[in-house]
């Protein structure tokens, strides 16, 4: 679905692109896991051997893909706010990033470890002058396409996914 949603924004079928809002959300570093001998966790907070980049370097950057391989735009400035939430965490749990991407598309990214409740999160919506499409990893098989007078639903079972 995520090689259709690129083929639509590359074929025109959402016209223009104006903007693209990425998501990646999980909980599951809400309290401090490497204390409770996590071994997941252990490496992903410590920066001796994550490297300098948290909940941005380990999960921002799954999402930071995907909005620039669906708009098949490259970015080209962004502004970030990293966010420390668990106390004595060393690196950042959270973040909300501002996206300019090629010919004028404006976006955002926001990736957390902290969003009690949120698995994995991952989604991404992308808007343009005739429509939008969104895509969630939880329902991976769908892709829904919100045309100004239709909603409809593309599974990977279908051939054909008409507006």
């Amino acid at each position: 679905m995520v090689k259709k949603a690129r083929e639509m924004v590359q074929n025109g079928e959402l016209g223009i692109i104006r903007k693209a809002v990425v998501e990646y959300l999980q909980g599951w570093l809400s309290d401090k896991e490497e204390d409770k001998g996590n071994k997941q966790a252990e490496w992903r907070v410590d920066p001796a051997k994550a490297g300098n980049a948290g909940c941005m370097g380990d999960i921002g950057t799954h999402a930071f893909q995907l909005s620039e391989y669906i708009t098949g735009k490259k970015v080209e400035k962004l502004y970030s706010q990293l966010n420390t939430f668990v106390e004595g965490c060393l690196l950042d749990d959270d973040g909300n990033v501002i996206l300019n991407f090629e010919d004028g598309i404006r976006g955002s990214l926001v990736a957390s470890q902290v969003t009690l409740g949120e698995e994995n999160s991952f989604s991404i919506r992308v808007y343009g002058t005739r429509g939008s499409l969104g895509w969630k990893q939880m329902e991976p098989n769908s892709l829904v396409v919100d045309g100004k007078t239709a909603l409809c639903r593309y599974t990977a079972q279908e051939q054909d996914l008409k507006l």
